[in-house]
């Protein structure tokens, strides 16, 4: 082997340990971005996880909620008729008496008379 193709086999072996070098430094930020996106998909799903139990939640308090509303306004009907069926009572009450003081004015003066 003479002097210039040993030359040229070592300039060739340093390039070619060069491009090893390369590639490894290569190799180990795919590796480092796979870690992490790994790492970033394993969040995520936790961070979904946590949305989902949050929105059963908010189901489930607005279901509560609703429930109370229905019932809200159901007692609120009955209490309006109620109310309007006391009035009536009260008013029949107030015409039943206000005729039997009549009556007995009347039995009075005729009876007493």
């Amino acid at each position: 082997m003479d002097f210039n193709s040993a030359q040229a086999y070592a300039a060739f072996e340093a390039v070619q340990r060069q491009e090893i070098e390369k590639n490894k430094r290569h190799d180990a930020l795919l590796a480092k971005g796979a870690e992490a996106s790994i790492e970033n998909a394993e969040l995520l799903r936790q961070q979904n996880d946590l949305l989902r139990e949050q929105l059963a939640e908010v189901k489930e308090r607005n279901t509560l909620l609703q429930e109370m509303y229905d019932a809200s306004k159901k007692e609120a009907e009955d209490n309006k008729k109620e109310a309007l069926h006391n009035k009536v009572f009260g008013w029949v009450s107030f015409g039943v008496g206000t005729l039997i003081g009549i009556a007995g004015i009347v039995f009075g003066i005729i009876f007493n008379g």
